[in-house]
């Protein structure tokens, strides 16, 4: 299979933010993302469920530094929105998988997925855009997760 994978990068220290319950519209987004860059926390992965309802779930992580800093805003939206759950999550790494020639290349999240499936690697949550993949594994598989993903695409 041909290697469409250019680049592979991973950043420790990762936290997890997580908001059960969210409402599903854009003023939610905007208040919670508003308040984030008022506060100058750096949000990296963002991933949203389908709404069940009027509600979803809503993650993102950001640097392990930021770790107060969100979990206060947290608390504070919580007042806001009493419906709001949330679960903030240390210990994590990201790994991105990157080429410019990723669009319509067929398989690529499949080999990653089987990558880190034969190393019993579970994946806590997954982005991709047109030109990435990147999956959130536990800091303590970091080394073994690149190791194959970087054997699977010859990186």
């Amino acid at each position: 299979m041909s290697n469409n994978v250019m680049k592979i990068s991973s950043r420790e220290n990762v936290t997890l933010v997580t908001f059960e319950n969210a409402p599903h519209n854009a003023a939610f987004l905007e208040e919670i993302f508003g308040e984030i860059a008022d506060n100058g926390i750096n949000i990296d992965m963002i991933s949203q469920t389908a709404p069940t309802g009027n509600c979803v779930t809503l993650s993102f992580t950001i640097d392990e530094s930021d770790m107060v800093g969100i979990l206060r805003l947290a608390n504070k939206l919580g007042e806001n929105h009493l419906s709001l759950q949330h679960r903030v999550s240390g210990g994590n790494a990201k790994i991105s998988l990157y080429s410019e020639d990723m669009p319509g290349q067929i398989g690529v999240a499949a080999r990653v997925f089987s990558a880190l499936a034969g190393i019993d690697v579970e994946i806590v949550i997954i982005t991709t855009s047109e030109v990435d993949v990147s999956v959130l594994v536990g800091s303590c598989d970091l080394p073994a997760a690149f190791a194959a993903l970087s054997s699977e695409f010859g990186l």
